[in-house]
């Protein structure tokens, strides 16, 4: 029984870990990704912080 909490806990504690780095290279990426669409298009203002969307004309991106 004792075996089966250690277990539980550290799959847990794996995929909690998994699940940070997952969501940090997201991140990282949609960071990369922004600044790729502003120089293509430098026209544009920056994005708003506030904002969960942003769209460059025919593309829709969804934080």
């Amino acid at each position: 029984m004792i075996s089966d909490m250690s277990n539980v806990s550290l799959m847990t504690t794996i995929n909690t870990s998994l699940l940070k780095k997952t969501m940090d290279s997201n991140e990282a990426l949609m960071a990369e990704l922004i600044d790729g669409l502003e120089m293509a298009n430098p026209q544009s203002s920056a994005p708003s912080s506030s904002s969960n969307s942003i769209s460059n004309s025919n593309l829709d991106i969804y934080a």
